[in-house]
């Protein structure tokens, strides 16, 4: 009895060693060597082979997609970003021109006042409004009189303008 399990276990193995001492004779992997399998095994193995394949195809496209949908949101970004700082811009823009006509300030002078936010350009805007005012006058709405160079009047030399008003009360 012990010789007839001992055989039992021999010929066990002897089936599990065999085929890979029959591959390296034949050259054929036992893996891939189906046609010993009975057909119900052979025949879901090919659905699962097809599965598979399958499945590998729809990776294939989803990677792709994912490729292209990451381009996309970079690109989004992009524009998201630009867009963001064209918004800052204007605001910056509309504000510094409404802190302007609060204080009387003409645009073109707006323009040439600096600041990051509303709080720089109050600030920016009310030392521009201190300068149009005299220091020693109690009305604030008093502007400085502009020279005439500024306000676009021909430039007259006051001197010429008194010598020819004396000479022509001489002539007379």
């Amino acid at each position: 009895m012990k010789y007839y399990k001992a055989r039992a276990r021999y010929g066990r193995l002897r089936h599990v060693v065999e085929p890979e001492a029959q591959a390296a004779v034949s050259g054929t992997d036992p893996a891939e060597d189906v046609s010993a399998l009975p057909e119900w095994a052979q025949a879901r193995l090919s659905a699962l082979q097809e599965k598979a394949a399958a499945g590998e195809a729809a990776v294939t496209t989803l990677q792709g997609q994912v490729t292209a949908l990451t381009a996309e949101k970079e690109q989004l970004e992009g524009t998201v970003a630009t867009s963001a700082q064209q918004l800052q811009a204007e605001t910056l823009g509309r504000t510094r021109d409404r802190l302007a006509l609060e204080r009387g300030i003409p645009l073109e002078v707006a323009a040439l006042v600096n600041g990051d936010d509303e709080a720089a350009l109050t600030a920016a805007f009310d030392a521009v409004a201190a300068l149009r005012t005299p220091a020693d006058s109690t009305d604030d709405k008093s502007p400085l009189v502009p020279n005439a160079a500024q306000q676009g009047l021909p430039a007259v030399d006051e001197r010429q303008a008194a010598a020819d008003a004396f000479f022509s009360t001489i002539d007379n």
